[in-house]
């Protein structure tokens, strides 16, 4: 489930970069980033409460995110993606986590992708 979340936030960090704000971090929420997730169906259903705050908390944990107000399981909970965000999932990275992500979410593979998550956690190369 981390792999999704961090994929869609590297997706939003590019979005909100590419409007050339002079911020280096990016604010968002986490409907942000929920709302993106089911837009692009890459989950068929919301994220439990559980799942969404682990990830969170994860990512929070490596400053990769930081909470500004709000829960994590809160819709409107806001927080910033920071520049790591680039350095834990680097351009190379992208499309072989998107094609690895698709052949797992396709095939209904959750074990890929926790595997996935592992692998991103620790610092591994993906895939």
């Amino acid at each position: 489930m981390t792999t999704l979340f961090i994929y869609t936030l590297r997706l939003l960090y590019d979005e909100e970069r590419e409007k050339l704000t002079l911020r280096a971090a990016v604010p968002v929420t986490t409907y942000d980033v929920v709302s993106r997730l089911l837009t692009f169906s890459t989950l068929k259903r919301k994220p439990s409460e559980k799942d969404q705050s682990e990830a969170f908390r994860l990512l929070s944990r490596y400053n990769i995110i930081q909470k500004i107000s709000g829960t994590w399981e809160e819709p409107e909970c806001r927080f910033l993606i920071f520049p790591s965000i680039l350095v834990a999932l680097p351009n190379d990275a992208i499309g072989r986590i998107y094609s690895s992500l698709e052949t797992d979410i396709n095939s209904g593979n959750q074990v890929g992708i926790e595997e996935m998550d592992q692998e991103i956690i620790r610092g591994e190369e993906p895939l």
